[in-house]
């Protein structure tokens, strides 16, 4: 594969330069894509911390974020993503670790797609256009003696973790980027409208707390609240939300509690 030069969010790296891939290099360097998720990287990692993507797809925040992290360690399980990653890690020079398994309590799953591999939407949930059986790996497996900052994107299947939700209540988890589907969640339910947007909205609510130490904060409880209600419950297609759960600083600069932040859409 053939990879060009984009400039974005202050680097320049190599990203596939394939037809497919022109709405997310425009969009990159446009410093439009992902803001927000760039503006948490940069917020939490540093020397100290490694950075865990955990849906990597084709690179675009793992090799960036590799300037300010201690170590990278990218967790893919679309075959073709992953062979990009492969590439780009060689083009880039990125001394990453690149996994090709999805996050799971499962031992194996099946990743399926409604377009082509190597797109973002691969997803263990749905797609009628191809399917491939990928091993996985679980987050305590992904996790060295430092802290770390984990980024998850896993198109849906967030919502189906079950017990891998207890391993946020890891001490070396510093911050964890959660990116959550509901539009996707709703395609796999079945029943009437109401039925399945109160699903929806009340599985989407749960994800507040990923565990006793990974809350929201005030403000944002009240704003993820609204976004569950009008967004999920209310509207034909949910949107996306992001949540940031990361150390809340007090005046002293200490960090005495895990809370987190709901980021407004992309």
């Amino acid at each position: 594969m053939e990879f060009v030069e984009v400039t974005y969010f202050g680097q320049m790296l190599w990203l596939p330069s394939a037809p497919a891939y022109d709405w997310a290099r425009a969009a990159l360097a446009r410093n439009r894509l992902e803001r927000r998720t760039f503006a948490a990287l940069a917020k939490y990692l540093d020397k100290r911390t490694d950075y865990i993507d955990i849906g990597g797809w084709i690179g675009a925040l793992a090799f960036w974020a590799e300037r300010y992290a201690k170590s990278v360690t990218i967790v893919e399980p679309d075959p073709v993503s992953y062979q990009i990653l492969l590439e780009g890690a060689r083009k880039n020079g990125s001394k990453a670790k690149i996994i090709n398994a999805a996050l799971s309590p499962e031992d194996r799953v099946t990743l399926r797609t409604h377009c082509a591999f190597g797109s973002s939407e691969s997803s263990i949930l749905i797609g009628d256009e191809g399917s491939v059986v990928v091993p996985t790996v679980k987050i305590r497996d992904l996790l060295g003696r430092d802290q770390a900052f984990l980024k998850i994107d896993i198109e849906g299947y967030e919502y189906f973790l079950g017990s891998e939700l207890g391993a946020f209540d890891d001490a070396r988890i510093k911050g964890v980027h959660l990116s959550l589907h509901p539009q996707i969640l709703r395609r796999t339910l079945r029943g009437s409208v109401l039925k399945r947007n109160a699903e929806v909205a009340a599985k989407t609510w749960r994800m507040r707390n990923l565990s006793p130490r990974l809350r929201l904060s005030r403000i944002a409880y009240f704003n993820f609240a609204y976004h569950c209600l009008r967004r999920c419950l209310l509207r034909n297609e949910p949107s996306g939300r992001d949540l940031l759960f990361g150390g809340v600083s007090d005046l002293t600069g200490n960090i005495p509690r895990c809370s987190s932040v709901a980021l407004p859409d992309n």
